[in-house]
């Protein structure tokens, strides 16, 4: 079955697996860690948010500053933040926000 990247809402680490989950609501379980899928994907499109989380920049719905899981994406699905990554995160969608 073939993915078109647009269609692809996040990726999930799942140990030596990634869980691929779409804006159709398919979800594609692979063989693959979660680097190498990020390292077949177009960075200005998607965005590592934690160590299990990848997600398409495209897709989201909403983001909630100081709260457990603060990004929302299509189909409400929630995906943390690392706190490390918070500013570049925060500063990203606000340049991308103001490019529109």
């Amino acid at each position: 079955e073939f993915l078109i990247i647009e269609d692809i809402l996040c990726c999930v680490a799942k140990g030596r697996y990634t869980k691929i989950l779409t804006t159709k609501g398919k979800e594609f379980l692979l063989a693959r860690v979660l680097k190498e899928i990020e390292g077949n994907l177009p960075v200005e499109n998607f965005y590592r948010t934690h160590k299990s989380f990848l997600i398409n920049l495209n897709h989201i719905v909403h983001y909630q500053n100081n709260h457990e899981t603060p990004i929302t994406l299509l189909n409400d699905v929630k995906i943390q933040l690392s706190k490390r990554r918070k500013h570049e995160f925060q500063k990203m969608i606000k340049e991308r926000v103001q490019t529109l």
